[in-house]
């Protein structure tokens, strides 16, 4: 399943398995999850996929005050 337009992103990695790690985390929180491959070997963990901006800005705050969010989670456009 792609995310479509807009998703709570959280901290990209350089290793996989850091990635992994934080994914299932969150994924045993209740949240839908996929790994995102970026160039230069980047991984990001998205979570909560959304067509709509607000939806996704209201999971964001919900995201921030789970104990596995990392600081410097952020949301990715995906246009």
């Amino acid at each position: 399943k792609k995310f479509r337009k807009t998703a709570v992103r959280k901290m990209a990695f350089k290793a996989r398995e850091n990635a992994e790690k934080l994914a299932s985390k969150a994924a045993a929180g209740g949240y839908d999850v996929q790994l995102i491959e970026f160039r230069r070997g980047l991984v990001a963990v998205g979570t909560c996929p959304s067509d709509k901006i607000a939806e996704t800005v209201a999971e964001f705050g919900r995201l921030r005050n789970e104990k596995f969010c990392p600081g410097e989670a952020w949301i990715l456009v995906n246009e």
